[in-house]
């Protein structure tokens, strides 16, 4: 392929420039919470953004608490809508999700859990997060954590 000579410096010159910035740190960027179902279980809702402009920002359901493992639609569920919470009730073996739901469901979850999705209608969101708390429904924020460091 042939490339002009002018093209060729004109990018030299961007790669000089951009190394020369303080550019933007576009590393992933991760939260991790562990939630103990009543049988004694554990699942993590472990959220991960990255890309320029944080276009990627999905939240895993998973049985792994490693915050550095990503999304594996093999054994996790999917809440892959781009928001920093979820609204949820745990019930014995079942995880009731509101508002945020799961859009996928793995092949495979290491153990038996049913992940039932509730959707809100849009009239109803407004009062949906005034009186969440007074169904039994918890409100979980996945704010970043810039401790974790994933390599």
């Amino acid at each position: 392929m042939i490339i002009n000579h002018k093209v060729k410096l004109g990018l030299a010159v961007c790669l000089v420039l951009l190394q020369g910035c303080n550019a933007p740190d576009l590393s992933p960027e991760y939260a991790v919470t562990r939630i103990r179902l009543s049988n004694g279980r554990e699942i993590f809702f472990k959220r991960e953004v990255r890309g320029i402009t944080g276009s990627y920002d999905v939240i895993a359901i998973s049985a792994d608490g490693d915050p550095c493992r990503s999304y594996d639609r093999q054994t996790d569920y999917c809440i892959c809508t781009g928001r920093d919470r979820v609204y949820y009730k745990a019930e014995g073996d079942t995880l009731n999700l509101f508002y945020s739901t799961s859009t996928s469901a793995p092949e495979r979850f290491p153990f038996q859990i049913i992940v039932e999705n509730h959707e809100v209608h849009p009239m109803e969101r407004e009062k949906f997060e005034q009186e969440y708390q007074k169904m039994g429904i918890t409100r979980l924020d996945l704010p970043i954590d810039p401790k974790i460091k994933c390599k």
